[in-house]
């Protein structure tokens, strides 16, 4: 159980979203303490939760240069879903899910690359919910959430890429 304080490399958890899954199990994902885990760092949000949570090792990095740390498994085209991914084996829990908001004070950044970014937000992938849904955990502002493709897409945010750890 990850409620609790944490010493190493393990976050400090404020607390827990319960949250359920297909197969009727429960993931308790965590809440950070804003003292580890600060608003807007969203990509540190995945990467310490992929950790407590799957036992991944991920890169340190901004969001928009994961994919250059990182293993890119798919870019997102038209029509893709992350629920078709899953259903493929493509997606599996604990991948991370680039997240274009174009709304972000980032979205005309250049990437460390020198390329404009492709997307400035990040998702930990959880597993699918009863529905077959996708869920994905993010640290948005200083809030975090637990929400489905569809969720993303009414807060005018996008999947377009789905990254592994680096091999």
């Amino acid at each position: 159980m990850l409620l609790g304080t944490h010493y190493g490399n393990l976050a400090l958890i404020d607390g827990t979203i319960s949250t359920q899954l297909q197969d009727n199990s429960t993931l308790e994902v965590p809440r950070y303490a804003w003292r580890n885990v600060r608003p807007l760092r969203c990509s540190k949000y995945v990467r310490e939760a992929a950790e407590d949570l799957f036992g991944l090792h991920y890169s340190k990095s901004d969001a928009w240069n994961r994919r250059y740390h990182d293993t890119v498994v798919r870019t997102l085209g038209e029509g893709d879903s992350l629920e078709d991914l899953a259903d493929s084996g493509v997606l599996t829990p604990g991948m991370i899910v680039g997240i274009r908001n174009p709304h972000s004070r980032y979205a005309d950044r250049l990437d460390e690359k020198g390329e404009t970014v492709k997307y400035t937000h990040v998702g930990l992938y959880l597993g699918q919910n009863s529905q077959g849904e996708s869920l994905i955990a993010d640290l948005y502002g200083s809030a975090t959430f637990v929400r489905t493709e569809k969720d993303l897409h009414a807060a005018g945010l996008k999947a377009v890429e789905v990254l592994a750890p680096q091999k």
